[in-house]
């Protein structure tokens, strides 16, 4: 709908708008002042009978005490009575026939009911009344004459008629009309510039008011309409625009903000890593030779060359420990060249099958085909494609299987997959695994699966790890076919 036709419109909806807007607030506000004004009157009465009633007590005049109530009857002050606080027996009435009667069941329930008095409304024999219902407690001049142990010695009903009230507020109501209809013409006169500063000019100066807030770096502001004409349409634009351009600088500083947290957890493993160097490298290869030495002088068969090839391999595994630590903490630049993927995986499949045995798993690989040569540093892909058949080794039982696969993704990527799978359930995997101070990994290869996927991100690709479908792990890398296309 055009802006011409909506200027129309409205124009000519005015005036019934507005008589319909003037009779609802009067009605409104005609309930709104009758209910206020009779609630503030209704506590006025409550709080002066009540001071009333003590002054009489404390100037001696308690035998006054009725007489005072039957003397309050006013207009719009129907009836005053005090009632007994536990069976609802009035004591004393502003109509004397009420005294010994019970007291009426609402005004009784209110008073059991509500811990603090307040003014409520009611209908009684078709009249509109409010009422309070105030206790009167035994305060200590009081115990002269009552029991000081009881706490309440009567309870303050009062009720209040609101007929004078009505003819007030009927009289505001006819001014208010006046006053409102005086208005309404002055409005109207007004509606044309109104409705140009309405549809046009105001929602004009907020969008360019937005986007001098967006131009000084205040990316979370939006202007937002229900419109759907020309204003709209523009305002919808300019939120889109805003929500990518945000949504870019979003994830741009999450990039950042790991990346400095690997540089802080880096720095972390580095500043250890010489101590560790130092202090074990060097004496585990001294032990490592020693035991070489004792296994040469025993003679073949003897039972002992179980217990040295088991010193051997604990040795082996901590100084995989070590360099582990070592890669990541110092990591090596990649070389890279153009090799065959098939060729690095039957490296690792070679690697893998030497430690086999602790394992009990078949070792499977699986090549495409069509699998082009793929540019990488082959070293470093190995050691994270070791580190990666390691972890699924460690949660493979017997009879279970090791399979490494490698196919061509599309036109740019090859896809490779370590899968470990042995019929079990696999555990709860997720990306912390790859975090060398993550708590939750307790399988000792925390810093390779960390230096493999540093390396898989060197080489521009994702790594991801999943459970496979038939029970197990699975880890599957993309990279780019050529390192100078990553980066187009």
């Amino acid at each position: 709908m055009s802006l011409r036709l909506r200027y129309a419109i409205y124009t000519s909806l005015l005036s019934c708008v507005l008589f319909g807007t003037f009779a609802v607030a009067v009605n409104r506000y005609h309930a709104r002042s009758l209910r206020d004004e009779l609630f503030r009157r209704t506590e006025m009465h409550a709080e002066h009978i009540k001071a009333s009633l003590f002054a009489h007590m404390l100037g001696g005049q308690s035998s006054n005490f009725q007489s005072f109530l039957e003397g309050l009857a006013r207009q719009d002050l129907e009836e005053v009575r005090v009632f007994d606080p536990e069976n609802g027996t009035i004591l004393a009435s502003s109509i004397p026939k009420e005294i010994g009667k019970s007291i009426y069941p609402e005004d009784f329930e209110t008073y059991s009911r509500d811990a603090k008095p307040k003014v409520f409304e009611h209908i009684k024999n078709d009249r509109d009344f409010f009422s309070k219902v105030e206790p009167l407690y035994n305060d200590k001049p009081c115990h002269t004459c009552h029991d000081p142990l009881k706490q309440v010695i009567g309870v303050l009903d009062i009720e209040l008629a609101p007929d004078e009230v009505l003819g007030h507020s009927l009289g505001d109501l006819r001014n208010l009309s006046l006053i409102f209809l005086g208005g309404t013409l002055l409005l109207t006169g007004g509606v044309l510039f109104m409705l140009t500063g309405r549809l046009v000019t105001t929602p004009l100066h907020a969008l360019m008011n937005v986007m001098q807030r967006i131009r000084r770096g205040e990316g979370s502001v939006r202007y937002h309409t229900p419109r759907i004409d020309e204003i709209g349409h523009l305002a919808r634009g300019l939120n889109t625009l805003v929500e990518f351009v945000e949504s870019q600088r979003k994830q741009q500083e999450a990039l950042t903000e790991e990346r400095v947290q690997n540089l802080e957890r880096l720095a972390a493993i580095g500043s250890i890593t010489s101590s560790i160097a130092h202090d074990i490298k060097n004496p585990l290869a001294g032990i490592s030779g020693a035991v070489q030495v004792i296994s040469e002088d025993l003679p073949e068969g003897d039972p002992r060359q179980e217990i040295i090839e088991e010193i051997q391999q604990r040795i082996t595994a901590l100084d995989r420990a070590i360099r582990d630590i070592r890669n990541f903490a110092k990591p090596l630049a990649p070389q890279f060249i153009v090799v065959q993927a098939a060729a690095v995986l039957e490296s690792v499949v070679h690697q893998v099958n030497q430690d086999i045995t602790s394992a009990s798993a078949e070792v499977r690989l699986q090549v495409s085909s069509n699998v082009p040569e793929v540019e990488m540093d082959p070293d470093l892909m190995m050691e994270a494609l070791r580190a990666m058949t390691l972890f699924c080794l460690r949660s493979i039982r017997n009879g279970g299987h090791l399979t490494l696969s490698c196919l061509k993704k599309d036109e740019l990527t090859v896809q490779l997959k370590v899968e470990g799978t042995d019929g079990n359930v696999a555990p709860k995997l997720s990306d912390d695994i790859f975090d060398p101070l993550s708590e939750k990994k307790k399988s000792g290869l925390g810093l390779a699966l960390a230096a493999a996927k540093r390396i898989i991100s060197e080489h521009h690709g994702i790594i991801t790890v999943s459970p496979s479908p038939e029970g197990g792990i699975r880890f599957v890398i993309s990279i780019p076919i050529s390192q100078k296309l990553s980066h187009a």
